[in-house]
Formats: C-alpha cells, sequence, structure tokens
C-alpha cells in the first residue's frame, strides 16, 4: 500500500490540474477560465517564492480569482462543500 501526495509532476499537476478541475467541475467562471488560458497562467505559480516574480499582474488576478471560488471545495472530496457554511 502507497499513500502519499498526488503532485508528482508540475508540468500537469498542481496549478495546471487545479484549473482543469475546477473548471470541468464549474467550480469557477467561463471569464476566469479564459483569462487564465488566454495569458498561458497554469504554469505561473505565485505559491512559491523561488517562481513568484514571474507572475505576471493579470495572472495573480486569475488565478486568485480561481482560488477564492474554489476555496469552499474539498478537493479529495469534489462534490461536497469542505466548509460546514459555504457562504463562509
Amino acid at each position: 500500500m502507497m499513500v502519499g501526495n498526488g503532485c508528482t509532476n508540475w508540468d500537469y499537476d498542481c496549478n495546471p490540474a487545479t484549473i482543469e478541475i475546477g473548471y470541468g467541475r464549474a467550480m469557477f467562471s467561463n471569464a476566469i477560465y479564459k483569462t487564465i488560458m488566454d495569458n498561458d497562467c497554469a504554469n505561473n505559480d505565485a505559491e512559491f517564492a523561488a517562481t513568484e516574480h514571474l507572475v505576471t499582474p493579470i495572472c495573480a488576478e486569475a488565478c486568485g480569482a480561481m482560488e477564492k471560488s474554489i476555496t469552499h471545495y474539498d478537493f479529495y472530496n469534489m462534490y461536497k462543500y469542505a466548509a460546514i457554511d459555504p457562504t463562509n
């Protein structure tokens, strides 16, 4: 039996996967998705100090809007809210 984090390849997992999974399950808007894709924001990740200087302002805004939209979802249980009160 193996247990671990599913993030294994930065080109496909983590932020790129979050974008596709979240959009595919209608967790954020078409406009946010279009902005992310049109500006190649999928691999611009501000979470890591080593790459945050590469993030453009439009990507920071679009990915921030996506993060805000998906906050209440539990990615290990996609169809259930992570928060007891989803309006919180």
